[in-house]
């Protein structure tokens, strides 16, 4: 499982909970927690599933300011318009 945090605001609490939950189900899910910078975010996501092998990138999804996404993007939207695998969002 992969987490990454835009700024230094994020925690990995959502996603270590997650762990723990997907390991109460016998799930063997390992955190890897990683800063992204809000303009390249999307790409080092993208390139963290490539270099993992993965086949399906399961993220949440939200928006920022139109203005904010006018100018720096947004990580939905460039994995959305760039992923090169099955994707499963939730807003």
């Amino acid at each position: 499982m992969l987490s990454v945090a835009e700024d230094e605001r994020t925690t990995e609490a959502p996603a270590g909970e997650l762990t723990a939950y997907l390991a109460w189900h016998g799930i063997d899910a390992r955190l890897r927690q990683m800063r992204g910078q809000s303009t390249h975010a999307g790409e080092a996501l993208l390139a963290e599933c490539r270099d993992a092998g993965a086949d399906l990138l399961v993220m949440g999804a939200y928006t920022h300011s139109r203005l904010r996404q006018l100018i720096l993007g947004g990580v939905t939207r460039h994995v959305l318009h760039h992923t090169p695998l099955a994707c499963l969002m939730c807003h």
